[in-house]
């Protein structure tokens, strides 16, 4: 189940913030009002669709799709998470569909806060065009299935 809460300090060394007490995680709704980011729990799978799923993918455009393994001690562990670790935006919508593992995206506010949304596996998350956001790893592997609307993909393969 996705949580969600304001951070209190942004840490640039991919340290993971604990969530707060119960009281203070936020609904789904303050989440997509605040950023427009939607969160979503489809059964994990590198591999199959759910109807509704796909009624999304379809909505949003998705044009490219791929999955990619996050896994401490690979080769380019420490590169890759470093780079997702930075603060970015992309032109298009995305979607990340974490399959295994547990992972954390960092997305601003319009009000220039940050808000850590925790995925764990089945979790999805639909970043909308133009929101500043980061990836925070834990420390073990994460799988997710990448998409885009757009017909370019980052070069991230990890496994």
């Amino acid at each position: 189940m996705v949580r969600a809460w304001y951070l209190q300090s942004v840490a640039d060394d991919g340290a993971v913030e604990r969530p707060p007490d119960k009281e203070k995680l936020l609904k789904r709704e303050t989440v997509a009002t605040k950023t427009g980011v939607r969160v979503y729990y489809f059964k994990a799978s590198e591999d199959v669709d759910e109807p509704e799923l796909l009624k999304l993918k379809e909505e949003i455009g998705i044009r490219t799709e791929d999955v990619i393994v996050i896994a401490k001690g690979s080769p380019d562990y420490e590169k890759q998470s470093k780079m997702f670790g930075v603060e970015h935006l992309h032109p298009d919508d995305e979607i990340r569909w974490v399959v295994a593992g547990v992972t954390y995206f960092d997305v601003r506010t319009l009000d220039d806060r940050w808000i850590r949304v925790e995925l764990c596996s089945g979790d999805m998350i639909a970043l909308p065009p133009g929101i500043y956001h980061k990836l925070v790893l834990e420390p073990d592997e994460a799988r997710m299935r990448r998409t885009s609307s757009s017909s370019f993909m980052w070069d991230c393969s990890l496994a």
